[in-house]
Formats: C-alpha cells, sequence, structure tokens
C-alpha cells in the first residue's frame, strides 16, 4: 500500500454463484447471469392514511424551547470525491436495467445443491489511496481506496471479500457502481497509527440574563508505531444548530478544514516515523435561559 493521497491500483474480480438439484451433473457448460426477475409481478404500494394533529401548547411548552440532538447521515449520490466520467449517475428509475453477465469459463456444476462460484470478469484500475482517521469512531486509522469505474459493466451491490498485499484483510459491503462512477473500498487498519481521543466541557450560565455558555475542547493524540513516515486523513464533526434560540461557532479549528455546513471538518497530518502528534479542535455554544439543551 502506497503514502497516504498517492497513486496505486485495485484490482476487482466479480463472481457468481450458481447452483442445481436436478438429478444430472453438468460438466463444462456455458453459464449466463441475468438480473431480471421475470416470476416477480409488478404490483403498486399499499397506501395508508397519514393523520396529522394539532393541539395548543401549554404553558410550560412556550416558557421554554426544548432542543433535541440527533444523528443524522449526510446523504449524497455517488461520493463527494473522486472523477467521475460521466456527466449523470443513473437513479432509482434507470438504475433496474435487468443485466445479463456471462461467465469467463465453463462450470462444471455438480447436482447437490452446493453453491459453485463462476468467475464473470477481473477489472485493474487505478486508484488513489489514503490512510483516514475517524477517532470518533475507531482509534486506528483504515486504508481507503478511491477508484473510479472504467468496465463495460457496472458492480454489482453485495459482499466483497478484500485482499491486500496477496492475503485476505476482511470483508466489505459494495454498493451499487455504474460506468464511470468513482467508488471507495476500505482495506483495513493500518498496525502502524493509533490515535486517542479526548473530550473536556466546560458550563457557566451568565448571571441575570441566563445565558448559557458550553465550551468543549477535542484533542486528538497521534501516534505512529512505523520506522516509515505516515501520512493520514484526520475526520472531525462539531455539531451544527438548526434554529435561531442555538449558536454553535468553532473557536479554534486546529487546523481542520470545514467546507460546507454540515460540520464535517478535514485535516492531513504527517507523521514522522516513532512520533506523536497532538491535534486540538474547539467549540463554543451558546444558548438562551429558556433553552433546554440535551447535552
Amino acid at each position: 500500500v502506497a503514502d497516504g493521497g498517492a497513486a496505486g491500483t485495485v484490482t476487482i474480480t466479480s463472481v457468481a454463484t450458481v447452483w442445481q438439484r436436478t438429478g444430472e451433473r453438468w460438466a463444462d457448460v456455458p453459464c449466463t447471469f441475468s438480473t431480471a426477475r421475470p416470476a416477480r409481478a409488478g404490483s403498486p404500494p399499499l397506501l395508508a392514511d397519514d393523520v396529522v394533529a394539532s393541539r395548543r401548547k401549554t404553558d410550560v411548552e412556550r416558557s421554554r424551547v426544548t432542543v433535541a440532538a440527533r444523528e443524522q447521515a449526510v446523504v449524497t449520490a455517488g461520493l463527494d470525491r473522486g472523477e467521475r466520467q460521466v456527466a449523470e449517475m443513473p437513479g432509482v428509475d434507470d438504475g433496474g436495467e435487468p443485466l445479463s453477465f456471462q461467465a469467463k469459463a465453463p462450470v462444471t456444476i455438480p447436482s447437490d445443491g452446493r453453491p459453485v462460484r463462476a468467475e464473470l470478469g477481473t477489472v485493474t484500475l487505478a486508484c488513489e489511496v489514503a490512510r483516514v482517521v475517524f477517532a470518533e469512531r475507531s482509534p486506528v486509522a483504515h486504508v481507503r481506496a478511491t477508484a473510479t469505474l472504467a468496465a463495460p459493466y457496472p458492480l454489482l451491490a453485495g459482499p466483497v471479500r478484500v485482499a491486500r498485499g496477496g492475503a485476505v484483510v476482511g470483508r466489505a459491503t459494495l454498493g451499487f457502481v455504474a460506468r464511470g462512477e468513482p467508488f471507495e473500498l476500505g482495506f483495513g487498519p493500518d498496525d502502524g497509527v493509533r490515535v486517542r481521543r479526548v473530550v473536556t466541557e466546560e458550563r457557566d450560565t451568565t448571571a441575570i440574563v441566563g445565558t448559557q455558555r458550553l465550551r468543549r475542547t477535542v484533542r486528538l493524540y497521534l501516534g505512529s508505531l512505523s520506522d516509515e513516515p505516515r501520512v493520514v486523513r484526520v475526520t472531525e464533526r462539531v455539531p451544527v444548530s438548526e434554529i435561531d434560540d442555538v449558536t454553535i461557532q468553532v473557536v479554534d479549528a486546529g487546523g481542520f478544514a470545514f467546507a460546507g455546513r454540515d460540520g464535517i471538518g478535514h485535516r492531513e497530518v504527517r507523521l514522522a516515523p516513532r512520533a506523536t502528534e497532538r491535534l486540538a479542535l474547539e467549540l463554543e455554544l451558546r444558548a438562551g435561559s429558556r433553552v433546554v439543551l440535551p447535552f
């Protein structure tokens, strides 16, 4: 695996599974696989009533603003990085076209009901290899490859067995990838990088007016256990307010670049051999006296 941000290659082999129990052994038969389901009849969805009711707020509800915190995934069509070779990606409607795949070689299928794997094709793609750190989720760095599918056929959604350097490093799941679309694959953790995340908070309330202030500091400690330099891409997030009664401001970004309004920040860090780096991110939350915070 090359260093962070370097060019590399990824080889993808697509296989299909077939089985039969007809009482006959099929020896060296050519196989064609299709995603069409002619036996499944199309039917409209069942409709149900969606009842909306209203009521007057109570005196307690009018005197305070109760804030709820929620986790929300940022959903995009495809990746927000990588090079796209086509102007428009297939959507839900045009992504359901039946596809046919031809096995590369004849397959022998015994009549025992056991699955037999048939190779459909292999493609080698240029990719960008990076070591990524999501310290809030995992204390290690993970190797990620981003590539653009330059193949005459799309990749169907399903499980993936991932190998790196000739050794299997785990299993992953890949969604539907159209031709010309960028996609990513994870190749397991990098044992040469460790990370520790510490969060501290300070709270106070302004006298008389009752303004609440929460100051949160996130500290990251990155360590290299390797004799070679490492480049890692660190991702952190900050909460985003959707109401005027609560304001959130990044006091010290600590070198993180925040693009957009989703509160996701990135920073690249170069780790020297057997060295450590310390990162700090500081934010401040302010809310009125009648706001009930969820944390």
